[in-house]
């Protein structure tokens, strides 16, 4: 039997088997390459998200206080003495007695060269002359001060407290026009009617309480507001 053609057989089927083997590991490295290699795809969703911003507006009242000032006081300031009309001390106060408007100062504007300035003076507004009339017979009486019209109205020096009329000029006096000035509670009190303003008005000192203070003080209204009224 002859050896060549065996050998070359053989060798024809060695070669098969290794083509064989190939093919076979070829195709097992596709499968396991398909097998493991993934695509993935990631989607990504974007949410955009609109804030509605919310504007609050708040409605703010602003509240107006308005300040009425009586009428009768408007006219009592415009007629006060010149020594006081116009002074920023001087404000309206509570009125009583039948008194239409009441006026109270604290300060002048000017200084007697000599006499001491009253620490108040109050000045009342009336609708009628009845109403001054009635008001001031009031005071007199409350206080037990006589009428002696032979004498100045203040004349603490000399005479007890009463009340007189009082002379604007050499022309005499007005009837109902009078002045009186005496010692309570605790201060130096003037007063006197002006009947052409319709205004009774009061001086007040807390240091004239003796009768030369006081006459101090009768001094001051003669030279301050009584020159000023003719």
């Amino acid at each position: 039997m002859p050896v060549a053609p065996i050998v070359a057989g053989a060798v024809a089927l060695v070669l098969v088997a290794v083509v064989l083997v190939w093919a076979v590991d070829w195709l097992g490295d596709r499968r396991l390459a398909k097998s493991t290699t993934t695509a993935t795809t990631t989607a990504t969703t974007t949410t955009a998200k609109t804030s509605a911003s919310t504007s609050k507006t708040t409605a703010s009242t602003t509240s107006t206080t308005t300040t009425t000032v009586d009428p009768q006081a408007t006219v009592l300031l415009e007629r006060l003495p010149s020594v006081y009309r116009g002074n920023p001390s001087c404000a309206p106060t509570l009125s009583s007695g039948g008194v239409a408007a009441t006026v109270t100062c604290t300060k002048a504007n000017s200084e007697h060269f000599r006499f001491p300035p009253p620490d108040q003076a109050v000045f009342h507004l009336f609708a009628d002359r009845a109403a001054q009339d009635a008001h001031f017979k009031a005071l007199v009486d409350a206080n037990g001060i006589p009428r002696d019209d032979s004498q100045g109205g203040c004349r603490p020096l000399t005479q007890p407290a009463h009340y007189s009329l009082y002379y604007r000029s050499e022309n005499g006096p007005a009837p109902g026009e009078y002045v009186t000035c005496f010692v309570a509670d605790g201060a130096g009190r003037l007063w006197w009617v002006d009947t052409r303003t319709s205004i009774t008005g009061e001086l007040r000192s807390s240091t004239a309480l003796d009768p030369d203070r006081l006459d101090q003080l009768g001094y001051w209204w003669n030279t301050m507001i009584l020159t000023q009224m003719r």
